[in-house]
């Protein structure tokens, strides 16, 4: 294959092969439960050929790389293409109808007010509702943090350009369908939504309609490259490095999203993790994060995913409701609001499997029954090697955005 850079077309290329080749061998390292150094290294020599070789380069602008106008830019290795086709489906992009407030778009659609970004998301970008006000948030120097969720004091210029632009609570409690909050955890979705019909012609010169869009679904960009290579150069939960290509591949990332932050000197396992978490919440990928890494450390991912909060709060529209009627002055968290303690921490271990050799336990995900229907070939074994009958797994209780 041909070293080039295709991203003015958005075509795949040398540099995205290499690219997933590089986060293979990081999940690689893994997989026989230690980590295996040569397979760190092979992930580092790929990673940091792409960065240095490729011509791809960050975005200036973390926000924009979600929008119409930049579904090909320079950061994007491997991207799904849609086109805005209700005629022809499974070729256009549905996820605003199922992210989305409802009356958000033009088309009809959007019942996805109820869904959102959850509480611990949340707190992982320094946001607690229950002991600060919106003040906190609106002054958060991430600027990953509004790209990624809608929070009260939130507007944004490039929703509803023809509606006169949005804001997160007029638009719930003025023009929403339903009048009232709706998501459970008081955070909705920014990622994979575009705005209005007319927000989708200016973006890409073209209508939308009902489920669909032509807005890119980004599956590895280059700033996942760059924590690759920062992650090749440690060795798992509890270390930490001075390695320069780490701390630069860290610092380009961290200091894109954080303006003016201090450059990090030194470098922990548990600094890439977070940082990975921030940087691509709600792009699919954090469930995989937790797989490879439950190849060599099983524990530290159970405990994880059972002491995140994950349930709801309760009351909080009442909470948003009087701060937006007081001209955002008046945020009076009471007893009428707080989080349900009461939620079933996740039953992860159902997700895993026992190494026959080790006796470690690690995430796995059976085959659906209808993919083994149609190719018996997909179907599951246990440990020693036997089929085993397909089943339905809901893995919704992993999702840990």
């Amino acid at each position: 294959m041909e070293k080039k850079n295709n991203s003015a077309s958005g075509r795949l290329d040398y540099y995205s092969a290499e690219a997933l080749l590089a986060k293979t061998y990081l999940t690689k390292a893994g997989v026989t439960g230690t980590l295996n150094q040569d397979d760190l290294d092979k992930a580092a020599s790929y990673a940091k050929d792409v960065i240095e070789n490729s011509g791809y380069s960050l975005m200036e602008n973390y926000g924009d790389l979600f929008k119409l106008a930049y579904n090909k830019n320079s950061e994007c290795l491997i991207s799904w293409r849609w086109v805005a086709s209700g005629s022809n489906w499974t070729r256009q992009n549905t996820l605003q109808d199922d992210l989305a407030m409802g009356g958000f778009g033009s088309q009809g659609g959007c019942w996805g007010g109820w869904n959102g970004c959850s509480v611990d998301l949340q707190e992982a970008f320094d946001v607690f509702q229950l002991e600060r006000d919106p003040s906190s948030w609106n002054a958060n120097p991430d600027t990953r943090l509004k790209a990624t969720m809608m929070l009260p004091g939130f507007s944004y210029d490039y929703f509803r350009t023809d509606k006169g632009g949005f804001d997160y609570l007029t638009f719930i409690y003025k023009q929403g369908s339903t009048g009232e909050l709706e998501s459970p955890n008081g955070a909705n979705c920014v990622k994979h939504i575009y705005g209005t019909t007319a927000d989708h012609i200016a973006g890409c010169g073209e209508g939308d309609d009902r489920m669909a869009s032509s807005l890119a679904t980004h599956i590895l960009r280059l700033a996942d490259v760059y924590l690759i290579l920062a992650e090749s150069k440690l060795h798992g939960p509890g270390s930490s490095t001075t390695d320069p290509d780490a701390l630069a591949a860290f610092n380009t990332v961290h200091q894109r999203a954080v303006k003016n932050a201090n450059p990090a000197t030194s470098l922990t396992w548990e600094q890439v993790w977070k940082e990975r978490r921030l940087e691509l919440a709600m792009e699919g990928d954090r469930w995989y994060d937790f797989v490879r890494v439950s190849y060599y450390n099983p524990d530290f991912c159970v405990n994880e995913l059972k002491t995140q909060h994950r349930g709801p709060y309760y009351g909080l529209n009442s909470v948003y409701k009087a701060y937006f009627e007081s001209g955002n002055t008046d945020w009076s968290v009471t007893s009428s609001a707080g989080y349900d303690t009461g939620y079933d921490a996740p039953n992860v271990e159902a997700l895993m499997r026992t190494d026959a050799a080790t006796g470690k336990k690690y995430f796995y995900l059976p085959m659906c029954q209808d993919d083994v229907i149609y190719n018996p070939n997909l179907a599951s074994t246990d440990d020693e090697g036997n089929p085993v009958e397909p089943e339905r797994v809901d893995i919704r209780a992993t999702y840990s955005y």
